[in-house]
């Protein structure tokens, strides 16, 4: 996914299971590209903020997940269990 703060500033915190970084968005000329499997927290959306996501997918309820089902998926080893 693609999130551009087109007005006003919000904050996106991205978790890949072993690391989390926090991004502040206040420019459309700044974007964050996320890849399937992170978890994306949103935050501090100033008053008339817009938030643009862009998706190469339609919305669908059966693909995404909660946090502890995240949490639980993101300790299972991706390299083959090494």
């Amino acid at each position: 996914m693609l999130f551009i703060c087109v007005c006003g500033s919000v904050s996106l915190t991205c978790d890949n299971g072993s690391e989390r970084a926090t991004y502040h968005l206040s420019s459309p000329d700044v974007a964050v590209h996320t890849e399937p499997g992170i978890w994306v927290e949103l935050s501090e959306f100033a008053k008339g903020a817009v938030l643009l996501v862009l998706s190469s997918l339609s919305y669908a309820e059966a693909r995404y997940f909660d946090l502890p089902m995240f949490n639980e998926l993101a300790a299972v080893p991706r390299d083959g269990g090494e």
